[in-house]
């Protein structure tokens, strides 16, 4: 887990869409929804709160439009690759982002090749999305540091009344 149970619970509060951030959080913390769940319960949050009741807009009883994650998917196999690579501090190469690869430099290396192949299976539409979202959660992360950086001065009596 990379978050306390404090911390888990006053984000899971002030969240505005309680579903959505209990995926979110297990994603940070690299465990299941189940496991966010019950520290929400445990830690007092109504279980009514944490899974709201479902309403039903005309579907009929039984029929369910999931489709099942392929064990074999492509994301998976890139995520276990990427565990395998060393840290960039320790290959002494420089990184190169898939805007950069996607102008096809000539001197790519074999795995800049592979990426260069997986980036170009992602629908442009994606991309930019994706991106424009980044460059927000960016944004919010730069917000935040300022003010931990207030407020850390201001414990460590840096800032003066």
């Amino acid at each position: 887990m990379e978050m306390t149970n404090n911390e888990i619970v006053s984000k899971f509060k002030r969240a505005e869409g309680k579903k959505e951030q209990i995926s979110i959080l297990a994603q940070l913390n690299g465990c299941n929804e189940e496991k966010i769940k019950q520290i929400l319960i445990d830690e007092g949050i109504p279980e009514a709160e944490i899974q709201p009741v479902k309403k039903r807009r005309g579907r009929k009883p039984g029929i369910k439009n999931k489709v099942q994650p392929q064990s074999n998917s492509p994301s998976e196999s890139i995520a276990e690759d990427e565990r395998k690579r060393l840290p960039l501090s320790e290959c002494n190469i420089t990184y190169r982002t898939g805007d950069v690869l996607l102008q096809q430099p000539e001197d790519m290396t074999e795995d800049e090749k592979e990426r260069f192949k997986r980036i170009q299976s992602i629908p442009e539409v994606v991309r930019k999305v994706l991106q424009k979202e980044v460059n927000r959660l960016l944004d919010e992360m730069m917000e935040l540091e300022k003010q931990l950086d207030t407020l850390v001065n201001y414990l460590n009596g840096e800032c003066k009344p």
